[in-house]
């Protein structure tokens, strides 16, 4: 197995109330090589962070006492903490709280069962490997794309349909997200709202189903006023516009009566953690 850890050495920690999942995903993570401390509650998670820094957090966000969220929200106000870390919010159900989730300031989500090659795309992602300076964000395939969607525009691929689409979603969704931050940095809500709202029916049109949630997030908020919350998710939704442009080159490059691959398993199953 290829061990990532020893071109891209990062101080991990796994924090999950149930010890069988701190298990599993620390033996997955040990097959890229490394080897992450484990925390069973918010209040060693920030016993932890005291002591020592890590690059990347992977959070249970269902846990007793101090939640996921709450304690998302604490490290992020840790006026003492010199590095912030990268947070993966972990949780068996992704439409669960998620606005608070994205809000709370985690800069990605994963959906339980974790699967091996989830964790592997994260590291990989666009042939880049994650430093402590670029947050993460990972997600299922059947998270960043709907299916359905998906399919019905394969459907009208005479061969150069997707590749289009592909092309146009290029170059007009990043230079959204630029007009976006703008608006918002610059305080005005009406463009802000605007930019939000054309990225979100953008990313529906294609498919991006966790894109479009996340612009739908931001367009709430700016339309209630809110204009500094979305500033710090930029860097997830740019982050979930790169995974979902992969995802949809990766469809555009193949032939088109090619199939889109197996069946998605439903990662969105509830979890009893």
């Amino acid at each position: 197995m290829e061990n990532l850890a020893e071109r891209n050495p990062l101080q991990i920690m796994i924090v999950d109330d149930v010890p069988i999942n701190r298990r599993v995903l620390g033996l997955l993570l040990s097959r890229l090589g490394y080897r992450p401390d484990l925390a069973e509650s918010g209040s060693a998670v920030l016993s932890m962070l005291s002591r020592r820094t890590y690059d990347l957090i992977f959070m249970d966000i269902n846990m007793p006492d101090m939640d996921g969220i709450a304690t998302i929200r604490q490290i992020r106000s840790l006026p003492t903490l010199a590095h912030q870390p990268r947070i993966v919010a972990v949780t068996g159900n992704l439409q669960w709280r998620k606005a608070e989730i994205v809000t709370a300031g985690a800069d990605g989500v994963m959906v339980k069962p974790v699967h091996f090659h989830q964790l592997k795309r994260m590291f990989l992602l666009d042939d880049r490997q994650p430093s402590p300076h670029s947050p993460a964000v990972s997600h299922s395939t059947a998270d960043i794309l709907d299916q359905k969607i998906v399919q019905s525009l394969i459907s009208l691929d005479d061969g150069d349909f997707i590749r289009d689409l592909v092309e146009t979603a290029d170059r007009e969704l990043p230079t959204e997200v630029d007009l976006l931050e703008t608006a918002l940095r610059s305080g005005t809500a009406d463009s802000a709202i605007a930019h939000a709202h054309r990225l979100r029916g953008a990313a529906a049109t294609l498919g991006g189903r966790d894109l479009a949630t996340q612009a739908g997030i931001m367009e709430c908020l700016a339309r209630r006023g809110d204009l500094e919350a979305p500033l710090d998710h930029l860097v997830a939704i740019r982050s979930t516009l790169s995974l979902t442009l992969l995802e949809l080159r990766r469809l555009a490059s193949k032939p088109p009566n090619a199939q889109v691959g197996p069946k998605m398993c439903n990662f969105r199953a509830a979890s009893s953690a």
